[in-house]
């Protein structure tokens, strides 16, 4: 995928042997936005993909044994990096951007990755001017609160089901370009409360897993690698949400496949070890379902806050 995208970014014509970049105003400029075929025929999704999987791929580079190996996955991981600045898309900048801090988080803690972020802010300031112009003043800004804008009324007018799912553009003329207002305005209330459940749910499970760390039982190989593993879906789902909230992806493929992925690391764990009663309680269900109503207010508060600035 990101070979085809160099190739894309380095032919004349942009012409790749599957696809054909996309090119797109930015000012007075012309940006090309590589992509690939299938459910990534897209930009946005190419580069949320690629942001997801860099956790993956540093997973197995600390897990790996030889020098060969972790060599092939480091090069992986910078042959990913390398992809989404290919794309363009300056969602998936961010969501790159918040899987960076995720990892700083985690291995060194609050201070020191706030420390870190801020030496690191001149660096991140030159590598977002060489991407789209990312202000609230440019075309693509404005019509993006327009639309969030537009799916506050749309919610507002069918509050409990919204419009149904994947109507949003039969009542808007572009895409909400954030996937938690796709749900809100075309699921209503009920729908985006079970959809933020189905997401809280997976920030649970895994950190239920990785909170084994300090506890006797992760003396076992087998759970150590189920903690490490939990610690890099979790920054996946990281990237993901971060990434979703600029662009309109509440429905992709790939998400739930890693989903998928943390559900079942949980349920191994729970099966390895039954004494951990490491489950989901219908207590656990209320709490994230209060959460999920508790996000849909917080969005709807950073939205009229923006358009407001």
């Amino acid at each position: 995928m990101t070979q085809h995208a160099y190739v894309q970014v380095n032919n004349p014509f942009g012409e790749g042997w599957a696809e054909t970049v996309i090119y797109r105003n930015d000012g007075a400029n012309q940006m090309a936005q590589a992509r690939y075929i299938g459910i990534f025929n897209d930009p946005n999704d190419m580069g949320m993909f690629l942001v997801m999987n860099i956790p993956i791929a540093v997973f197995f580079l600390v897990s790996a044994k030889g020098w060969l190996m972790k060599g092939v996955y480091l090069l992986t991981t910078i042959f990913l990096v390398f992809g989404i600045y290919w794309t363009g898309s300056r969602g998936s900048l961010l969501g790159l951007l918040a899987v960076l801090f995720a990892f700083f988080y985690l291995r060194f803690g609050k201070i020191k990755s706030i420390l870190l972020a801020g030496i690191s802010l001149p660096v991140i300031l030159v590598a977002m001017g060489s991407f789209r112009t990312i202000s609230k003043d440019d075309e693509s800004s404005m019509q993006r609160l327009t639309a969030w804008y537009e799916g506050i009324q749309m919610l507002l007018h069918r509050p409990l089901f919204g419009f149904g799912k994947e109507r949003f553009l039969e009542y808007h003329s572009k895409l909400a370009h954030n996937s938690f207002v796709t749900v809100m305005s075309e699921l209503g209330i009920i729908g985006y409360t079970l959809w933020m459940s189905f997401v809280l749910l997976i920030f649970l499970m895994l950190l239920r897993i990785i909170k084994l760390k300090s506890d006797p039982v992760s003396s076992d190989i087998s759970i150590k690698q189920e903690v490490t593993l939990a610690v890099f879906i979790l920054v996946s789902i990281i990237g993901y949400c971060s990434t979703a909230f600029f662009i309109s992806r509440s429905y992709i493929m790939f998400f739930y496949i890693f989903a998928a992925m943390a559900a079942a690391s949980f349920i191994r764990v729970s099966k390895a070890k039954p004494e951990l009663q490491l489950e989901i309680t219908g207590k656990d269900l209320l709490k994230v379902g209060l959460l999920s109503l508790v996000s849909l207010v917080l969005l709807y508060i950073i939205i009229i806050t923006l358009l407001r600035i």
